[in-house]
């Protein structure tokens, strides 16, 4: 699992920016995680208190988001369109 943690957080590391409007936009990057759906939850969820900063900024606040607001946003972006 240590190995699949540090894999998804490389991944989310080349992210460099987050949707503002569901799928209408964002980085390639992002979308590729998303399309893994429930075979990266677990691992998102382990990274949520990581607070090691990306490369995308925080829209409208300023800033960098965090890995871990990454796995946040990517986790309810899975949940949202679990069908």
């Amino acid at each position: 699992m240590k190995k699949k943690i540090a894999s998804l957080k490389m991944k989310i590391l080349k992210i460099n920016s987050v949707p503002y409007m569901p799928d209408l936009s964002g980085d390639k990057n992002y979308w590729k995680i998303i399309k893994k759906k429930d075979k990266v939850l677990k691992p998102l969820l382990l990274l949520i208190d990581d607070t090691t900063s990306t490369k995308a900024d925080v829209r409208f606040w300023g800033g960098k988001y965090t890995v871990g607001d990454m796995a946040v946003e990517l986790t309810g972006e899975i949940i949202r369109n679990i069908h």
